[in-house]
């Protein structure tokens, strides 16, 4: 069972994982990936999204081989144009329960967690909903306020927790965190309410897996978080460098007319964050300017730098590719449509 450590910060939300599945095989861990696509990212309606998952992840069912984030990608493929949030989360726990029917899981509990982590246009504030079957109480650090917006709920065996964070901030923590630390735990949720940035957010919660991961061989050392800011692209920091250029890992989306692509690769070039500036919730160049410049005057720099217009991190990029354009307020590195 991996680690999700899902954040709403003052003005973004994040979600990060590790990247290891593993099944206990006549008592003990086998680890069966250490690159597995925990993240689903998807868009309907206003509002932008991202599914993590902790629990079961894949199956067989007779020679095929039974992926978590597939399952729930074509769900939200099939969801109904214009469903709502709650009747979405329904949609989703019934197909998922139509999966779990293979012989396979006959006689053997089905643990799993969902985060949901979104952000709607017409809110502009993060809302999280956490879907699990072994939780009991919800997960909110000041659960029951007066001024939350907070609903409970049930549907078949899961329980549904979700709130709408409108001025305070948490981080919640799903699946194994029984190998995090209370020092953890307060040291990341002191850095959020403290107004930190999400790249800090993330070196921290990654971390936090990391030192989980030494704990137990069910959680991966390797972690990737997604961010959604208050503005501008939804950004990622799982990349790879090769011989020639670096790599991003781009997680699975579902678009708003139910086309799923990836998980896939992207390349990009270093060269690309001379054009412009590292807007303040950048993950994906700014985890690469952390690596690619060892000496800390260099990265400050750069991440002072204010001139020109904003760099799109990976999801801005990719958008680029696809469309040939980018949001205003952005460079487009005169790779525009138009242009």
């Amino acid at each position: 069972m991996t680690l999700l450590i899902t954040v709403a910060g003052r003005d973004f939300a994040l979600a990060c994982s590790d990247l290891r599945i593993t099944a206990e095989i006549n008592k003990r861990i086998v680890i069966q990936d250490e690159h597995f696509n925990k993240h689903i990212l998807f868009a309907r309606d206003n509002l932008n999204a991202n599914i993590s998952f902790t629990g079961v992840a894949r199956w067989r069912r007779g020679l095929q081989t039974i992926n978590l984030y597939d399952v729930i990608s074509e769900s939200l493929a099939r969801a109904p144009a214009g469903i709502k949030l709650g009747p979405l989360c329904i949609h989703l726990i019934d197909d998922i329960e139509v999966a779990f029917q293979a012989p396979v899981f006959r006689g053997v509990d089905k643990w799993l967690e969902l985060h949901l982590l979104s952000r709607h246009s017409a809110i502009g504030v993060p809302m999280i909903m956490v879907i699990s079957n072994y939780r009991k109480v919800a997960p909110w650090s000041q659960s029951g306020s007066e001024d939350a917006l907070e609903w409970e709920g049930a549907h078949k065996g899961y329980n549904i927790y979700f709130k709408v964070f409108a001025d305070d901030t948490d981080v919640i923590f799903g699946g194994s965190d029984q190998f995090v630390p209370d020092a953890d735990r307060t040291r990341i949720k002191g850095i959020v309410s403290r107004g930190a940035d999400a790249f800090d957010v993330s070196r921290l919660a990654s971390a936090i897996i990391k030192a989980a991961a030494r704990r137990t061989s069910v959680i991966g050392s390797q972690a990737v978080s997604m961010v959604f800011p208050e503005s501008g692209y939804i950004d990622t920091n799982l990349w790879n460098r090769t011989a020639n250029s670096i790599i991003g890992f781009v997680p699975r989306m579902v678009m708003p007319n139910g086309t799923m692509m990836g998980p896939s690769q992207f390349p990009v070039q270093l060269a690309l964050i001379t054009d412009g500036y590292l807007p303040r919730h950048s993950l994906f160049f700014r985890s690469i300017v952390q690596d690619a410049f060892p000496r800390r005057r260099d990265r400050r720099l750069i991440r002072r730098h204010s001139k020109g217009l904003a760099i799109p991190g990976l999801m801005g990029l990719l958008s680029l590719n696809l469309f040939g354009q980018v949001e205003d307020g952005y460079t487009d590195f005169g790779l525009n449509s138009s242009g």
